[in-house]
């Protein structure tokens, strides 16, 4: 498992060689979770000053409760279950369900034979290539005292537009170097073109963009719409 995860860099297509068990996308999850997990910890602090200005500005919350919630999320109880929570959200949507497209994609599109435990392996081990970006932006957050700390185009566009920074993060230079991998590593699995596969994995990367950005514009102009 360790040998694959060296060989995202060294070696990528070799890194998605078979077999492909149900440990190589168990282990590459725990990993994913553990480092996620961690951040959120991390950054609990941040999180809640980030937070804070929208309920404080927020006139559909009683003055007299709007503390009360600060003080429910601050909580380290409180803050861990959500974290967790937030965590699995973030693997089910970042990994779980994309492998299934990607299934769909391969076996149905692509007529290949292809099982989502492979593909799942595939998609699992392409995200421990985001690690070096988050042991590498958490400290530079944990430096500034804040969560706006990007290694995407976001670094110069307004904090405050969050539908902006949004789409310009999904251009994260990690982000992009996980695509490829992705298209390779299916690639390698289903016996096709990388070519083929890199479609399919920008299809799938667009759809989601499309999904995270509505979702994002739409919070936006809701907490604007409260203020």
């Amino acid at each position: 498992m360790w040998r694959r995860a060296l060989w995202l860099y060294s070696a990528p297509r070799r890194a998605f060689s078979p077999p492909l068990t149900h440990s190589t996308w168990i282990v590459a999850l725990a990993v994913l979770f553990v480092v996620l997990f961690a951040q959120a910890v991390l950054v609990r602090d941040l999180v809640a000053e980030k937070q804070r200005p929208f309920i404080e500005s927020n006139d559909r919350i009683p003055e007299e409760r709007k503390e009360e919630i600060l003080a429910r999320m601050q909580s380290p109880e409180n803050y861990a279950v959500l974290s967790v929570i937030g965590t699995v959200v973030q693997l089910l949507f970042g990994y779980i369900i994309p492998a299934l497209l990607f299934l769909f994609g391969l076996n149905f599109v692509l007529a290949s034979s292809t099982t989502f435990k492979e593909v799942l392996s595939v998609t699992s081990l392409c995200g421990l290539a985001l690690i070096p970006g988050d042991l590498l932006r958490t400290p530079l957050m944990l430096a500034k005292g804040t969560l706006d700390v990007y290694t995407s185009p976001a670094a110069f566009a307004d904090p405050n537009n969050l539908p902006l920074v949004f789409a310009l993060n999904r251009f994260d230079i990690f982000e992009l170097y996980r695509l490829v991998l992705l298209a390779l590593g299916l690639s390698v699995l289903a016996r096709q073109s990388t070519k083929r596969t890199a479609i399919l994995v920008g299809i799938v990367w667009l759809i989601f963009g499309l999904i995270g950005f509505g979702s994002v514009k739409l919070s936006s102009a809701f907490s604007q719409g409260a203020h």
